[in-house]
């Protein structure tokens, strides 16, 4: 998930401490893995600034990669997400770090009742409804176990992932 689900209008109110659940672990293969945090910049067709962009790029890339720069991301990252405490941004830094496997999450691209906005209940897509079910107060002060929220959509995710897996077998036949 990327960090537009943690920080900005997400963040940790005062006094919370967010903790990362992590996706277990098989017997037989002891690798973390964790999702992807992607950030994505576009070069606007038609841009007559290719070396602004490309230095804008490189700039980038630098202040990510380089290790003279961690402190000052870190510094930055906790000025506009006060309530985060160091240990919550270690956390958040092992994830995305080179001792985990990252895993990509296709699951908007799977169909629009999955994917697409409004198109589940008129106000979210179902990837939405999962993640806000699961990590949001409903209208009577409950917040919803994972278990839960499984047991609700899972009938419908796996009518999804079934359809799009006969449209995919179709093609090949």
């Amino acid at each position: 998930m990327g960090e537009w689900a943690y920080t900005g209008n997400q963040t940790p109110k005062e006094g919370e401490n967010w903790g990362v659940v992590p996706i277990p672990r098989y017997d037989d293969n002891q690798q973390k893995i964790t999702t992807s945090d992607m950030t994505a910049f576009m070069w606007v067709k038609g841009s007559t600034r290719s070396e602004a962009v490309k230095c804008w790029f490189e700039c980038v890339r630098a202040s990510k990669t380089d290790p003279k720069y961690e402190q000052t991301n870190k510094d930055k990252f906790m000025e506009n997400n006060p309530n985060w405490t160091d240990e919550m941004y270690d956390v958040k830094m092992d994830v995305v770090s080179d001792d985990y496997l990252m895993l990509f999450d296709y699951a908007y691209g799977i169909s629009s009742a999955l994917g697409d906005r409004k198109q589940f209940d008129g106000n979210q897509c179902l990837v939405d409804a999962l993640y806000s079910d699961a990590s949001n107060v409903n209208e009577e002060g409950v917040q919803s176990t994972w278990t839960q929220v499984r047991e609700k959509y899972s009938a419908t995710v796996d009518s999804e992932i079934k359809e799009l897996n006969q449209k995919i077998a179709s093609l090949k036949s």
